[in-house]
């Protein structure tokens, strides 16, 4: 069966957890044997480039693009809080695109359409019109739950006024527009609850990422810390911030010689004058970063779906600190596969412990592995989806 994939950014560079678990969708797609057929939005912040996907994957999707224009513009943004339209959505849509997509649906028809995240959602109307193909959309996080989290953060009150109409608006479209596509691949199941509590009736899985096996190649003798995101995704911002400005110096004063280490796109450009901080940018090989940088330390405040970027390092063998949010939508035992902790001290008090005791280091990276790939084997998903897709 042929399968048209669409997502609001390409799927690579894999810069952020979203286009992992974006390719991880689309690897499961052509493992289960559909025939895949990839086209996506080309912004300023994600611009397409055929170089950087691997020339075998060319061979297989095919992949296309169109420009959009997506940059935030505040008169734009006023206009639809007028007009009660969720400005974060309407960003991603253009005719062109919509073009594109009523293209391959005449030239190429499907079984199966796959909108990779709600920001793709308005193109649903066009799809319906020339397809009789089923339509899934791969929910990354709940997104009007995410942006929530950011108004408890804002203390301008013109500002905080602001992201509750843009959150009260992303709500409205997503909870609606989620009741009309034919199912809904949720990334955690956190995430499918709380969909049902909104009131969508529409099926659903939880459909976590898959992990490829991976070897154990972890120095677990680096005595030091590490951070690695997107520092353009305000979580990443903020878990760093409150690392580099709180939790790492209190570690310091422990460990004189502790280093944090700090990878991820535009990290190079963070401000710090502690010289124990190492910033390393965008990394070629963001697997062989994690495997020689120590304890992976994400204290995070926000977010939604699943963070990527933990189960590739636990996934890796890499001994994991994070917060409850950090490791929402994960089924960890804390203490086994990674740590769990929320509070400042905690963190201070475990990630000191961590650094001290190798044999610890040790045993909870070996633990997460196990975990992650007895968990989110490319197989046990691809039969889930299967049996999903059947049923629909």
């Amino acid at each position: 069966m042929r399968v048209l994939h669409i997502t609001n950014k390409p799927i690579f560079p894999l810069i952020d957890g979203g286009c992992v678990a974006s390719n991880e969708l689309q690897r499961v797609l052509i493992h289960a044997g559909f025939e895949v057929k990839y086209i996506t939005i080309s912004t300023p912040k994600h611009p397409f480039s055929l170089g950087n996907f691997p020339e075998k994957r060319v061979g297989i999707v095919q992949p296309e693009y169109v420009f959009i224009d997506t940059s935030i513009r505040l008169k734009s943004a006023i206009k639809s809080v007028i007009t009660n339209q969720s400005y974060p959505v309407s960003r991603f849509y253009s005719s062109e695109f919509a073009s594109k997509i009523k293209e391959q649906l005449e030239l190429n028809p499907v079984g199966l359409v796959i909108l990779d995240s709600i920001f793709v959602l308005p193109y649903l109307s066009i799809i319906r019109k020339f397809s009789t193909a089923k339509v899934f959309v791969r929910a990354h996080n709940v997104e009007h739950q995410l942006w929530q989290q950011q108004i408890k953060l804002e203390s301008i009150f013109f500002k905080k006024w602001i992201l509750k109409k843009l959150v009260s608006d992303l709500k409205k479209f997503e909870v609606s527009n989620l009741k009309l596509v034919d199912g809904i691949l949720c990334i955690s199941q956190s995430d499918q609850e709380t969909y049902t509590k909104l009131g969508i009736q529409t099926p659903m899985i939880t459909l976590p990422i898959s992990m490829k096996e991976r070897d154990n190649k972890v120095d677990y003798s680096k005595k030091s810390l590490f951070f690695i995101g997107a520092m353009n995704w305000l979580p990443n911002q903020q878990a760093l911030d409150w690392l580099m400005n709180s939790i790492f110096p209190a570690i310091q004063a422990k460990i004189p010689g502790v280093e944090l280490h700090i990878a991820g796109s535009f990290s190079e450009n963070i401000n710090t004058k502690n010289s124990n901080i190492k910033l390393h940018g965008k990394v070629a090989d963001a697997s062989h970063f994690m495997q020689n940088n120590g304890v992976l330390i994400a204290p995070f405040k926000s977010g939604s779906g699943v963070r990527v970027k933990l189960l590739e390092a636990m996934n890796l063998g890499v001994p994991t600190l994070s917060t409850s949010i950090g490791f929402q939508g994960i089924p960890i035992e804390s203490g086994t596969h990674c740590i769990c902790l929320d509070t400042e001290k905690e963190m201070i008090d475990t990630a000191f412990f961590l650094l001290e005791n190798e044999e610890k280091r040790k045993e909870i990276g070996e633990n997460a592995r196990i975990f992650a790939q007895q968990n989110y084997s490319i197989q046990a998903i691809k039969e889930q989806f299967i049996a999903f897709f059947k049923h629909q």
